[in-house]
């Protein structure tokens, strides 16, 4: 997965949302930017990133505090140097093999028991048991 480019998708299409909701009265694109190049830090503090989101409406900060991160991430290059590089800014895990996680060889046995004793329609007495031994069949880590 290309996390720069699912960045950039969803920066996008947090601020369009936001745009066409306000008929184009606020752009967190615009306003992001002016904000964090007067900030000159690329790393923000938690107090920076804070006080930029409470400069909009209330009902907006939701909004922009899920837009924020997406905006950090694009415009300082926490997801890589160029987002559309897909060779190079793809976030993967390698499987794994079957034959390294199961041994074929398990040994299980497993027992189920009880005892039932009726005194009357109303009152049972019950003795159950559960016993099981063997290998482990899947690893962990």
């Amino acid at each position: 997965m290309n996390i720069g480019a699912l960045a950039q998708l969803l920066q996008a299409s947090i601020n369009s949302g936001v745009l066409a909701q306000t008929a184009g009265a606020v752009n967190l694109n615009n306003s992001a930017n002016a904000y964090f190049n007067a900030v000159n830090n690329p790393y923000p503090t938690t107090a920076q990133v804070g006080a930029f989101i409470n400069m909009f409406p209330a009902a907006l900060q939701p909004t922009v505090q899920l837009f924020t991160p997406f905006f950090l991430g694009n415009k300082y290059s926490y997801f890589g140097a160029n987002a559309t590089d897909r060779n190079n800014n793809n976030v993967t895990r390698t499987g794994y093999e079957e034959k390294y996680l199961v041994d074929y060889n398990t040994i299980n046995a497993k027992f189920t028991g009880g005892l039932y004793y009726k005194f009357n329609a109303n009152l049972e007495l019950s003795l159950n048991s559960y016993v099981g031994t063997g290998t482990d069949c899947i690893y962990r880590s």
